[in-house]
């Protein structure tokens, strides 16, 4: 079955029901694969590199014991013959600081793993704090549209048309809505998409009213329940629609409170997206995944050998 179009206009949607091991769409891989594969080549460089290091190190250890066993068979003088296994002093200083280079790399890798992690968990927790609550203002603005539709069926059944006034103020919700999604996509004002579906007639006053409140910046789901309010009240005025006067009070009070909470609920969806996490906060994160991967090139090679390249990307 088709999606629905929302669900195709997404930029991550996924099925829950599939594996998702081997998607890159709405993952960070197409942001950071460059930087992995640099980073993964750096590693298997650096694993020929540790290779000749540990070796040599172990053959200075070995060579130093038969010069000092020859040392101590020789009568405590160094022969001509002995002094050659002992290799050149820059040779050996530049491997030792190699050797160094790498165990130090581990171990700041190991700091700064714990380092990270912190910070890391703090940082998912503020993020997917901060999704579920847009998810929970997006269902107050969903829910409460559609209470509000069940009200105006109900108790909208009299006068002299109520179809066309409930006609209209479902058109209204949905508009309200649509608006909302068009905010929150970053998509601004799509005039013609609100035509096709038959929310907004073209050149009337609602169209106009709509572009000049997008030129101005104006929050459109404001404007739009604001219609909502003035239609249903005109209606009733005027006799379109007839509400019993022992609930009316508690109508229009539900309608009241249903509004301003799916225009609050919008009001909030757009501070979280104008929002973002603090830029100073997600620079160290950043910061600190960089550096992390950049000192696990190297501080994984005397752990993992030829297995850190795959584990480093």
């Amino acid at each position: 079955a088709a999606r629905p179009r929302i669900q195709q206009l997404a930029p991550a949607w996924y099925d829950a029901h599939k594996s998702v091991s081997f998607r890159l769409r709405g993952t960070v891989v197409p942001f950071c694969w460059r930087a992995c594969l640099i980073w993964s080549f750096i590693s298997f460089a650096s694993c020929f590199v540790w290779e000749d290091v540990r070796h040599v190190k172990d053959a200075v250890q070995v060579d130093r014991k038969s010069l000092l066993f020859s040392v101590l068979a020789g009568g405590g003088e160094i022969s001509q013959e002995s002094s050659s296994i002992v290799p050149p002093a820059w040779q050996g200083y530049a491997r030792a600081l190699l050797y160094h280079i790498f165990e130090d790399c581990s171990f700041a890798f190991t700091l700064s793993t714990s380092i990270l992690t912190f910070i890391l968990g703090f940082f998912n927790s503020t993020v997917y704090a901060r999704w579920w609550n847009v998810r929970i203002l997006c269902g107050t603005v969903m829910g409460k549209s559609v209470d509000t539709a069940v009200m105006f069926s109900v108790n909208l059944r009299r006068g002299s048309s109520p179809g066309v006034v409930r006609k209209d103020l479902s058109r209204l919700l949905a508009l309200a809505h649509r608006v909302t999604y068009f905010h929150s996509s970053r998509r601004g004002l799509q005039l013609k998409e609100l035509q096709d579906e038959c929310l907004v007639e073209v050149g009337s006053d609602e169209a106009s009213s709509l572009e000049e409140a997008a030129i101005r910046k104006v929050g459109l789901y404001s404007v739009v329940y604001g219609w909502l309010l003035v239609r249903l009240q005109e209606a009733i005025e005027a006799g379109e629609v007839e509400v019993d006067d022992r609930w009316i009070g508690s109508f229009m009070l539900a309608v009241q409170n249903n509004v301003s909470a799916m225009r609050g609920a919008a009001a909030d969806i757009m501070m979280y997206i104008d929002q973002p996490v603090p830029m100073g906060f997600t620079h160290l994160l950043e910061v600190m995944v960089y550096f992390q991967c950049s000192i696990a090139a190297f501080g994984l090679v005397p752990r993992l050998l030829w297995l850190a390249p795959p584990v480093v990307f």
